[in-house]
């Protein structure tokens, strides 16, 4: 057994996916060396190499999902279920800020297992807080409820406190030292449909969502661009080491943003422009971030443009389509929430207190900007941020860097600057594919996800394996491959949670600072090889004088 911040079930796995890994990294390096074209059917394959895939495939997929070997022997994920379920079936009572209060004061009703809690966060300024301060508030927090709800409420959370029990009896309480449901108002609707629909004892059913999830999403990819594509996308996402198994899977719908992106790209391809559209709004109303992608196909319009004074009629029924999405989306959580702004207010109020705190788990190029080589040891840690004012070390270390953080806003916004700079050149130069692609590097410098966000690595998979000259397909792939190798052999050596993710920020810096300097000096420096054998002789013009006058009347006759 390992105690590894990312795979807490068996070493088994990791190194399983240390071997998908290298053997990724292999193929890839010969088809380099034999310069193989990407291709565009599974026909244009032996029948064993198509069998070889798809079981290399299948394989991935099992260790993506640890062999069957589940965290705490089930396939679902209680402490996610506990907010994506409650925080949405509740959301008309509690909104993003009581879910933890209700908890406590339904617990102090129904078996009081949580009186043991020595803290909890609360929602609404992510501090410590003792639990008599949320039953202080016990009558408030009823008053949300009506008498049926509150029942049904209290029933919901003791089956969590019961399938998570532990000896000491405060399994559930840990959930309560989180930061609450975040989801968006569009999510919060989608969500809540179905979990005020499915009894909280159908959780297996709920997590099973997501697994068809990724299962459409391979099947998309592999339609679209052919086998090899689709398998390398497939093994990639499952063997990506951020976007390990143990944090969100087995949850409710984590995986629909990365779905609708997906699909984009794949319509896209396929020249359906207003569902590409439609579906890239759809991930920026689920998740926002996603509304970077954008900024791609703003730069193709702005330049066909300048260059032609008008606007395709594709680029038209995209913005048509994501702008109508946009909008119908906008106004769809009033149906059960009663008001279009509320929602959306009271999420930009709560995303704003999210994004301004600094985690263990978060990775970003704020990361890169609040690094100090304190962070390199936990001895040094805890030497410099224990404290006899706070005995919780990472809340005071907390505090310190939120407060950096904000002195390092400016910076953070001059690199996503020059990063927008590059990446307007960039696509500039390459195929109008692409464009939907690259502002994902945007998402690592202006933005501080936690690090199962970054399964969205596998969209560079789609963006330079369709690429003709096999260097440009290799290179930023192997980078990619690369690094999660290293994050993979780092996590076996089970170092502390602050020491591992400084180290996986730094790689994840150094790849995609690479892939950026890769693409910069191939479209600027690297020159075009020669072509082999002789140069063709330019083609023949016929003059203008009386013998090509002749010729053309003679023709003419």
């Amino acid at each position: 057994m390992t105690e590894s911040p990312l795979l807490s079930v068996n070493e088994t796995i990791l190194w399983l996916k240390v071997l998908i890994t290298a053997a990724t990294l292999v193929v890839l390096y010969v088809r380099h060396r034999s310069a193989s074209a990407p291709d565009a059917s599974a026909r244009n394959h032996p029948a064993w190499t198509r069998w070889v895939v798809i079981a290399g495939v299948f394989l991935s997929f099992g260790a993506f999902h640890n062999l069957g070997e589940f965290r705490g022997g089930t396939f679902v994920h209680h402490g996610e279920m506990f907010h994506y379920y409650l925080g949405t079936k509740y959301f008309e009572e509690l909104g993003y800020y009581e879910l933890y209060n209700a908890v406590l004061v339904a617990d102090a009703e129904e078996g009081n297992e949580l009186a043991r809690l020595p803290f909890y966060t609360d929602l609404r300024t992510y501090q410590n807080a003792p639990r008599s301060q949320a039953l202080r508030d016990g009558e408030r927090v009823r008053g949300l409820f009506s008498q049926a709800r509150w029942r049904e409420f209290k029933s919901d959370v003791a089956f969590f406190k019961e399938v998570t029990s532990t000896p000491e009896g405060t399994g559930a309480g840990f959930f309560l030292m989180d930061h609450g449901y975040n989801g968006s108002p569009v999510t919060t609707f989608v969500l809540g449909l179905i979990t005020n629909a499915a009894a909280v004892t159908q959780l297996t059913l709920l997590a099973s969502f997501d697994v068809l999830l990724v299962i459409a999403m391979a099947l998309l990819v592999f339609r679209t661009f052919g086998l090899a594509m689709g398998a390398l996308f497939s093994v990639y996402f499952c063997v990506n080491a951020l976007n390990a198994y143990d944090y969100v899977s087995g949850s409710l719908l984590r995986y629909d943003w990365l779905l609708c992106i997906v699909a984009a790209v794949c319509g896209q391809a396929r020249g359906r422009y207003a569902l590409s559209g439609c579906l890239l709004a759809l991930a920026a109303m689920l998740r926002v971030f996603p509304a970077v992608l954008f900024v791609g196909l703003g730069i193709v319009v702005i330049q066909r443009w300048r260059a032609t004074r008008s606007v395709e009629r594709s680029h038209v029924r995209f913005m048509i389509a994501a702008a109508v999405t946009g909008l119908a989306l906008l106004v769809l959580p009033a149906v059960s929430l009663g008001s279009v702004v509320g929602p959306w207010k009271d999420f930009a109020t709560n995303t704003a207190l999210h994004s301004e705190g600094v985690y263990v788990n978060h990775l970003g190029f704020s990361g890169i900007a609040l690094f100090e080589p304190s962070h390199l040891s936990l001895e040094r840690f805890v030497e410099k941020y224990q404290t006899a004012r706070t005995p919780d070390v990472v809340r005071h270390w907390q505090d310190v860097k939120e407060y950096e953080l904000g002195k390092k806003k400016p910076l953070i916004y001059v690199v996503s600057g020059l990063v927008l700079l590059c990446l307007v050149a960039i696509v500039r130069k390459r195929e109008e594919s692409e464009g939907l692609l690259w502002p994902l590097l945007l998402i690592y410098t202006l933005t501080f996800p936690a690090l199962y966000y970054y399964g969205f690595l596998c969209l560079f998979v789609l963006l330079f394996f369709r690429r003709e000259r096999s260097e440009e397909r290799f290179f930023p792939l192997a980078a990619l491959m690369t690094l999660n190798l290293g994050v993979l052999v780092a996590d076996s050596f089970a170092l502390s949670p602050i020491v591992f993710y400084t180290w996986v920020n730094i790689g994840l810096f150094v790849c995609l600072s690479s892939i950026l300097g890769f693409e910069l000096r191939s479209i600027f420096v690297a020159k075009a090889p020669a072509a082999a054998g002789p140069t063709p002789e330019p083609a023949r013009v016929a003059p203008r004088g009386s013998k090509g006058r002749k010729r053309r009347g003679k023709r003419r006759k």
